[in-house]
């Protein structure tokens, strides 16, 4: 397993299936080979550091989970958790771990999904996830809690978030995409209720468009 050590929306792709992949890997290293925290600091982006990294000690893998968990709070809030005039104050903050709560930001967020970035964030790496996997698991629950019966089939689950990147661009060649994704996550789980509702959802808006012509 690698270590990304620069996780940030530059290197995160979007693949033609909805599927989110990592690129870049020029900071990578194998899981357990440290990386000295000053390595290529300059040419990263402050806010996604790790407070390891602002601080210039050595890092692992759950800086990652650190900079994971900035991106999460972007994506939601728009803003980032740490802030200064320069690049020292956003340095410090980030060692410090001086940060203002999401739940101050967007206080209409669910529980769940505050604690998880709460967690990510946590200034001692200690207290953080101990990897992505107990990190993703930690989000499928939250999910469940907010939007009802999911499914514990992986694949069934990535087809069914491959039909909701599809259905979320909205556009007509990618509606048809996104049933196909649909159907097949509710062949794999047919008591995959989400993925029934995809359907449905798909089979509405295709009528729909034909409606229009």
């Amino acid at each position: 397993r690698l270590v990304h050590h620069d996780v940030k929306p530059d290197n995160i792709m979007i693949t033609h299936d909805g599927v989110a992949k990592l690129a870049d890997l020029g900071l990578a290293r194998p899981r357990g080979e440290q990386l000295d925290g000053g390595v290529k600091l300059l040419s990263q982006r402050p806010q996604y550091l790790c407070p390891e990294q602002a601080s210039g000690d050595t890092m692992d893998f759950r800086g990652d989970i650190y900079s994971l968990g900035v991106l999460l709070y972007f994506l939601v809030s728009g803003q980032y958790p740490v802030s200064g005039s320069t690049l020292a104050d956003i340095h410090d903050a980030h060692a410090a771990g001086r940060m203002q709560p999401l739940n101050e930001v967007c206080a209409d967020l669910p529980a769940g999904f505050l604690a998880i970035v709460s967690r990510a964030l946590a200034a001692r790496r200690g207290e953080r996830y101990a990897d992505a996997g107990v990190m993703e698991e930690a989000l499928d629950q939250a999910l469940v809690a907010e939007t009802g019966p999911t499914t514990t089939n992986q694949e069934a689950y990535n087809r069914y978030l491959q039909g909701r990147y599809h259905w979320d661009r909205r556009h007509r060649g990618g509606i048809p995409k996104a049933l196909e994704s649909f159907r097949q996550a509710s062949a794999i789980d047919p008591e995959f209720a989400l993925a029934h509702v995809g359907v449905a959802d798909c089979l509405n808006l295709l009528a729909y468009y034909q409606y229009l012509r």
